[in-house]
């Protein structure tokens, strides 16, 4: 793969079902800014450890979105009145609004790569990758239009 063109912007790359993939930081290291979207958290915490002195100051926030747009990915609580069968995605305890379903996703975790006296961003969503959108990516990653140059999908798609 090519480098990109010494632009303003560096192209941007979305990299579903990113894992732990080495291929993030070289994708950085290159020149690209980078969106992994990633719905095992065990995957992403994995990927901060191993590569803990290429992506610097990492920092992961559950739920950073706007109330508005939330709502249109999935709802963070679910009030009920009592313990009801298995909700997908939702943790029952009591919280800040009371006892329910909880959600900690979407979350996206923020890291960067250094490149000598730059550094070029790499994010990863932690989510399903059914529910993403451009106003979901925009919304949390660095892509604020929530549009990406292109895809990089090394056997994510084609995985048994």
């Amino acid at each position: 793969m090519a480098s990109p063109d010494t632009a303003k912007t560096a192209p941007k790359v979305l990299v579903p079902l990113c894992g732990k993939t080495i291929d993030m930081p070289y994708l950085c290291e290159v020149g690209y800014g980078v969106v992994g979207v990633e719905g095992v958290q065990r995957g992403i915490l994995d990927f901060k450890a191993e590569h803990q002195i290429r992506v610097l100051n990492s920092v992961y926030a559950s739920n950073p979105l706007p109330c508005s747009l939330l709502q249109l990915v999935v709802p963070s609580f679910l009030q009920v009145k009592g313990l009801k069968s298995k909700t997908k995605g939702f943790v029952f305890k009591t919280g800040d609004q009371g006892l329910g379903y909880y959600s900690e996703t979407p979350a996206v975790w923020r890291g960067k790569v250094n490149l000598g006296k730059r550094h070029a961003p790499l994010h990863i969503l932690q989510c399903d990758m059914f529910d993403v959108t451009p106003d979901l990516l925009a919304a949390s990653t660095f892509a604020t239009d929530g549009r990406f140059d292109l895809i990089y999908d090394r056997d994510a798609l084609a995985a048994r």
